[in-house]
């Protein structure tokens, strides 16, 4: 059996995966129809009107990944769209994967989805040491079109709080509140990949060979000086993630490169502001064990 799906059912309202190899973005042969299970499964969940999403990938192979990829982005962001309307917890565990049917197959991958409290710590890691706080950045545009630039953009040009001079490389984690008129919804689950790439990005400087032509492209996306964006790109003050190629030319535009693989607790939550208000956005970057 090269998958197993749990479906909810009486009070129990959780969906679980377990897997021999994990899911991947448009999926081909068996991954196809697991895949097509575990959305039909997802749609069974009973919403609840105060609590968010918390969704986990669980396996022992420490092999490079995003977490949100597989837990969003693979399965379909748009089955995801009312289920998140109040937020998301996302995790990536290393725990060990507790077989469903009696040990008789081993799962490397695990995948299981549930409602929490808003007030709901991580499961899995502990919250140490804030490397970054930001309050209430106005969010001129927010849509599931917005890309990774204008994030990193408007992390550069408002005040971030930082905390410790030392580089970390470790793993961590990164809580968003983002603040909505009431009247508006949107699929964040669709939103937090690009929002993730471009705010993990402003914690790393630029360090590579192509300052000129990625300075150039941006400039042009963000109706900005290239000068001006390679000092921004260039600038240690919120490298607290170090330096790296941080993104290089793709196509006609650029693509991000953040270590957003480190990263293993994504919080976000929804409220509301007064309608006449723009979207806004509050957080916090912090260290986990």
């Amino acid at each position: 059996m090269n998958y197993y799906i749990k479906i909810p059912k009486d009070n129990d309202n959780i969906v679980e995966l377990w897997s021999v190899k994990r899911l991947t973005f448009e999926p081909k042969g068996w991954l196809f129809d697991m895949r097509e299970s575990l959305k039909t499964a997802i749609t069974q969940l009973n919403i609840t009107d105060d609590r968010i999403l918390a969704a986990t990938y669980t396996s022992p192979i420490e092999g490079l990944c995003d977490v949100e990829n597989i837990l969003f982005y693979n399965v379909g962001t748009g089955r995801f769209k009312t289920v998140c309307q109040n937020g998301f917890l996302i995790e990536r565990s290393f725990n060990t994967i507790t077989d469903p049917v009696k040990k008789t197959q081993f799962y490397a991958h695990h995948q299981r989805y549930e409602f929490v409290s808003k007030n709901q710590q991580p499961l899995h890691w502990t919250m140490s040491d804030m490397l970054a706080s930001w309050d209430h950045i106005l969010l001129p545009t927010l849509t599931t079109n917005t890309k990774p630039h204008l994030y990193w953009y408007l992390m550069k040009e408002n005040p971030i709080s930082t905390y410790g001079v030392t580089i970390y490389e470790g793993y961590f984690g990164i809580e968003l509140e983002i603040s909505i008129p009431p009247t508006h919804t949107f699929n964040f689950a669709a939103m937090i990949k690009p929002m993730l790439d471009g705010i993990i990005s402003a914690f790393h400087s630029y360090q590579g060979e192509q300052l000129a032509e990625v300075s150039s492209r941006l400039s042009l996306s963000l109706s900005s000086q290239s000068d001006y964006i390679s000092t921004l790109l260039l600038d240690t003050r919120l490298s607290i993630l170090g330096s790296r190629c941080v993104l290089h030319p793709f196509l006609k535009n650029v693509q991000w490169n953040p270590a957003d693989d480190k990263c293993v607790v994504i919080k976000l939550i929804c409220n509301n502001c007064a309608e006449n208000e723009s979207a806004r956005m509050s957080g916090q970057l912090f260290k986990v064990k």
